[in-house]
């Protein structure tokens, strides 16, 4: 009912009536949010570090049953007695023969082999001495692999990894189960040497570039502190 004076009545919602005087003004109901994603992303745990290969040690091989195994003319002049054993470093007798004797004079198979029988890391020998040798974790460029090299280790070369498995191979009549791995000498092309050995096809000679990453290639390295007796004419 309407007054000519007030304009339409009013009055004031009593409880229970269903009407809420403020519900034009409160905001509509939102509806609970989902459970808010982390605001930082959990951290990807760091690759584990690949683990160094392990090389079989040459038990009871001494000097003068090592250049009978591997066909030197002469026995070992005055060797000196083995250095100390160093951890992770396994530790032979090394005639001193060079790749490209030892090649012709040992029953020792190669493959791959024949186009660096004249160059100069095939023909040269080292003094015959004590060696002690590892392998620095493959599956990096070489300058990566490098490292972890200690402070008193350098690469070896070429013909030192070809004595040890030569000797591995001629004690026990089987191959080390080893990658092949990168060694001291580096060809005129700029590529480095890199030796290896398969069981049925012997020992491996090939090169490859510093920059190449494969998980199956290693970096060979030596004190360069080892103890070689005096080279003799042979």
């Amino acid at each position: 009912m309407t007054s000519p004076t007030t304009g339409p009545s009013r009055r004031t919602p009593t409880a229970g009536d269903g009407r809420d005087p403020l519900s034009d003004l409160k905001p509509p109901a939102q509806p609970k949010p989902a459970a808010q994603k982390a605001r930082c992303r959990a951290k990807t745990p760091a690759p584990e570090p690949t683990p160094e290969v392990a090389l079989p040690a040459l038990g009871g091989i001494d000097p003068a049953k090592a250049h009978a195994l591997l066909g030197t003319l002469l026995p070992p002049y005055n060797p000196p007695p083995p250095p100390a054993p160093r951890l992770g470093l396994v530790t032979f007798w090394d005639p001193g023969l060079s790749i490209t004797i030892l090649r012709a004079r040992s029953p020792v198979p190669f493959c791959n082999a024949d186009w660096a029988v004249k160059l100069h890391f095939a023909q040269l020998p080292m003094g015959e001495g004590w060696r002690q040798l590892r392998l620095l974790p493959p599956g990096k460029e070489y300058d990566r692999q490098i490292d972890a090299m200690a402070k008193n280790e350098e690469t070896a070369h070429a013909r030192v990894v070809v004595a040890y498995l030569a000797l591995a191979y001629t004690s026990t009549g089987t191959w080390p189960d080893l990658p092949r791995v990168r060694c001291r000498d580096v060809l005129p092309s700029g590529r480095r040497v890199v030796v290896g050995c398969f069981p049925g096809f012997g020992i491996e000679l090939t090169s490859v570039a510093d920059d190449w990453i494969t998980p199956g290639l290693a970096v060979a390295a030596v004190p360069p502190e080892a103890q070689r007796a005096p080279r003799r004419r042979r």
